[in-house]
């Protein structure tokens, strides 16, 4: 019988990776009193505000992360009380925007998101590094049924 190496099976290194990265993120949202949902639905906001200049509906996030109305609802009301969004009351629907207090929580986050990528290429050229991100990418287009 074959002996299992876990250092040479790429869906175990894929997926230790993938946890350790998660429990990166969850340490630094924590950080500031963020749960890893409701920073993603706070990034996600961030972007459709500030880089695509649209409005974000509450309905907007349910799509984006397949969530149910009463979970968005829940994260929504956290990030409110945070003080990281507000809600404009526009009819038909309320439009969320990030707030400077929230552009800032993602600052932190972002900083952090820098440390640990420095982290994960310790050691690397930067041709190494160029080559890692294109083998990368190349994995998912090949699962994602591209060339």
């Amino acid at each position: 019988m074959e002996k299992w190496n876990c250092r040479e099976d790429i869906i175990y290194l894929t997926e230790h990776l993938a946890k350790l990265l998660d429990a990166d993120f969850d340490k630094r949202v924590s950080e500031i009193g963020l749960t890893a949902a409701q920073a993603r639905c706070l990034f996600f906001i961030n972007r459709k505000n500030r880089l695509e200049e649209l409005e974000v509906h509450q309905n907007d996030i349910e799509k984006e992360f397949c969530l149910a109305k009463s979970t968005v609802n829940g994260l929504i009301s956290r990030l409110l009380k945070t003080g990281y969004i507000i809600k404009k009351n526009v009819h038909p629907y309320a439009i969320l925007e990030i707030t400077q207090e929230g552009i800032d929580a993602i600052g932190k986050v972002k900083q952090g998101r820098i440390a640990v990528v420095n982290k994960l290429f310790t050691g690397y050229t930067e041709e190494e590094r160029q080559i890692t991100l294109e083998k990368l990418n190349k994995l998912i287009d090949n699962l994602e049924g591209g060339n």
